[in-house]
């Protein structure tokens, strides 16, 4: 199966908004192009609970950490409704069990089951968005950082968001020879915190400055694309905030909010539109 976009939400921190970005965008790509594929591959299961509340009982992304690379991918569901077009590969505790056995054993293309999985998968989706987990060197990571056209990289107003970005982008120069394209954005933006926002633009300018020095020094990694979308300031909002909580998508609960707004002009961007 070929894939239009394979686009990833990571940061070694937690608590930085990936399950927001990630649930939101596989609902806007699904809801305007059709078939789309969420990939929970963070053992929190945040994503599997927006979208299943049976997810303990299926079997879901852990048959791709296995010795032969399978996707287990069902219909997405918001309450009793489904999710026309959409559809989840869900996380339980096997997965961590999976990817941990796949290590300790030595799996051939240990970082490339996933591409293998969906090389041999015979449906028709256009896109797959993942949602990461938190921890640094996670093999679930590594795959999905590895086959990613697009990697969301959201930061926060806390410097520790901001500490482990060049070892990101690093690891995805080392094992994605698809030239991906980086998306820095900023989330949890508080527009009334006006010192708070001035201290994280000058983090964003040190990023800028170390990614720049080291993708220029490892000179034999793959080509990476780093964009920082300064522009785009996903808020804090209560709304946005009570609908995520409920496990409503932003386009059902507050379609007009300025959080909702700020998600589909980076889907744009991520899409070339923009």
């Amino acid at each position: 199966m070929k894939l239009e976009k394979i686009i990833a939400v990571v940061n070694d921190k937690g608590g930085v908004g990936k399950t927001l970005l990630a649930v939101n965008i596989a609902y806007i790509l699904a809801r305007r192009f059709g078939k789309t594929m969420l990939l929970d591959f963070d053992g929190q299961s945040n994503s599997s609970i927006f979208y299943r509340e049976d997810f303990q009982d299926l079997i879901g992304a852990e048959s791709i950490f296995t010795r032969d690379p399978t996707i287990n991918a069902v219909q997405a569901m918001v309450g009793d409704n489904e999710v026309e077009g959409l559809f989840i590969a869900t996380a339980t505790k096997r997965l961590s069990e999976n990817a941990a056995q796949a290590a300790a054993a030595n799996y051939p293309l240990l970082d490339y089951l996933l591409r293998t999985a969906l090389r041999n998968y015979e449906g028709d989706f256009k896109f797959a968005a993942i949602d990461c987990p938190p921890s640094p060197n996670n093999l679930a990571k590594n795959n999905a950082i590895a086959i990613a056209s697009d990697i969301i990289v959201p930061v926060i107003a806390d410097i520790s968001s901001f500490q482990g970005v060049v070892g990101v982008v690093e690891r995805i120069a080392l094992v994605n020879n698809e030239e991906p394209t980086v998306h820095i954005v900023t989330n949890a933006y508080q527009q009334t915190h006006k010192s708070m926002n001035r201290r994280v633009e000058g983090w964003m300018d040190d990023l800028e400055e170390s990614l720049q020095l080291m993708l220029n020094s490892n000179k034999n990694s793959n080509p990476v694309n780093v964009v920082f979308h300064r522009d785009i300031k996903i808020p804090t909002a209560t709304a946005a905030t009570e609908a995520h909580s409920l496990y409503y998508p932003l386009d059902v609960a507050v379609r007009g909010s300025h959080t909702n707004y700020m998600i589909h002009r980076l889907v744009e961007r991520v899409l070339g539109n923009a």
